[in-house]
């Protein structure tokens, strides 16, 4: 059965004013640091939204650039704790179907790539979340 996150997101959207791109970089850096053998992977100047933590090759963790977002493995949830100021969200694989989203939120935050994307709102993974906000 899939979260509505909607609300969770709608107060990471208000708080859009206070994030800054300095406290998303530090933030990444503390994730990379906290995860044993963790990579990030973030591309600034493709722009995109998105900064991910990577881990044996497998992405645990989504931070967002404009929005004081974290999407991150359940069994990091202690970490992604420790970010006070950030709404978490936790999942238990990044591929399964644990999200639902207004669908005139998402399609709006997504820019209408949800729409092209064929994704189905009410049942998204934290990658469906990534794919359709990254840019």
């Amino acid at each position: 059965m899939s979260r509505d996150i909607t609300n969770q997101l709608q107060i990471a959207f208000s708080r859009a004013d206070f994030w800054r791109k300095e406290q998303f970089v530090e933030y990444l850096k503390i994730l990379e640091n906290s995860i044993p053998e963790s990579k990030k992977d973030w591309d600034e100047y493709a722009g995109e939204r998105w900064g991910s933590i990577l881990a044996a090759k497998k992405t645990v963790a989504y931070l967002n650039q404009e929005f004081p977002i974290l999407l991150i493995q359940k069994e990091l949830k202690t970490i992604g704790n420790s970010f006070k100021d950030l709404v978490v969200l936790t999942f238990s694989h990044n591929d399964i179907g644990e999200y639902s989203i207004d669908p005139i939120l998402f399609e709006h935050w997504s820019q209408g790539r949800s729409k092209t994307g064929g994704l189905d709102a009410k049942d998204l993974s934290a990658s469906d979340i990534w794919w359709a906000t990254i840019l």
